[in-house]
């Protein structure tokens, strides 16, 4: 799939010039409200910890209540004269169930919402591996746990949006530069009845495609999430990082990927401009490493289904048919 993607792919991977936008760039957080799904490991907790010296409040949403307070601790621990906050949600991402009362209990502490980062994920899990309502893993986690999320707290974000500087508000979504490596044509592939298709049976090889149709979920819900309810949504491929998520990698897989693989300080610098960097009004965004807008770079026909193919459309309504009881 990848092959006619290889001038976008190397660019995303090898030979990326340093970040430009860094926690020194970021200007006070003070009042600032942010929730970080994941955000106790790797990535998501460099940037919980570039907002937090910064005077950040901060949520990091997971299913690891000791993992979160031990990550918490550390961050303190690291700036003491902080004036921010950052506190834990429980959050199961791989049950749908978990998902509103996470919100609620989110809702009932804050009156406001700046960025929602739609930070946690997995890649490669085994085959035939499903979230708790029966959904491949990674389908189930990355596009309807998210997708549910951010539905739940789209009140919170555009009444925020509505006292605050244009595109400041915002909600971000991970990508990968798998989408173009591995993605079918057009990024997902439907069924005749408008559901994303499972592909399996030859193991490794259809996790990659699973995995690769799950971020180019992502990327399609961001871009809906934009035109339907005017809330500014980018989506990011954070980079190839060392994190946690390599933990299902193995044999050469494992070996490949350490030749290339960045520290997860940079996936965050790359979430920090997602976040926090200068967009345009009504712009589609597609963010890669480590700041800088790749959408034109896109593999071409996953751009085209993310604008004229429909993909957004089928991808919404599915996600909203297989959570409208979690609400």
């Amino acid at each position: 799939m990848g092959a006619f993607a290889s001038k976008s792919v190397t660019s995303q991977s090898f030979n990326i010039p340093p970040p430009t936008f860094t926690e020194a760039s970021l200007p006070d957080q003070t009042g600032k409200v942010i929730l970080i799904t994941g955000g106790y490991t790797g990535l998501g907790q460099e940037l919980s910890r570039f907002l937090y010296q910064h005077n950040a409040k901060i949520y990091i949403a997971g299913r690891d209540a000791s993992k979160g307070q031990i990550s918490i601790a550390a961050t303190k621990a690291l700036f003491p004269n902080s004036k921010g906050s950052i506190e834990f949600l429980l959050l199961d991402l791989a049950d749908l169930t978990t998902i509103k009362k996470c919100a609620n209990e989110f809702l009932e502490k804050e009156v406001r919402l700046d960025v929602l980062v739609l930070n946690a994920g997995l890649m490669f899990p085994p085959e035939g591996e499903k979230s708790v309502q029966g959904h491949e893993i990674q389908m189930g986690v990355c596009v309807l746990g998210h997708f549910l999320l951010a539905e739940l707290l789209v009140p919170i974000l555009t009444t925020t949006s509505a006292i605050s500087p244009k595109n400041s508000v915002r909600t971000i979504w991970p990508s990968s530069v798998g989408i173009e490596v591995f993605g079918p044509q057009g990024g997902i592939t439907f069924t005749d009845s408008n559901i994303p298709k499972l592909f399996k049976g030859s193991g490794l090889k259809s996790q990659q495609i699973n995995y690769a149709q799950a971020k180019a979920g992502n990327l399609f819900l961001a871009n809906e999430f934009r035109m339907r309810y005017g809330i500014a949504s980018v989506a990011f491929n954070p980079g190839n990082l060392n994190t946690g998520i390599q933990r299902h990698s193995k044999g050469l897989e494992a070996v490949v990927q350490k030749w290339f693989v960045f520290p997860a300080i940079y996936g965050a610098y790359t979430e920090l401009w997602a976040g926090w960097g200068e967009v345009g009004d009504g712009e589609r965004w597609y963010v890669v490493p480590w700041g800088k807008n790749g959408y034109e770079g896109m593999r071409k026909d996953i751009r085209e289904a993310m604008v004229n193919g429909g993909a957004g459309d089928k991808l919404w309504e599915w996600c909203i048919e297989e959570t409208k009881k979690y609400r």
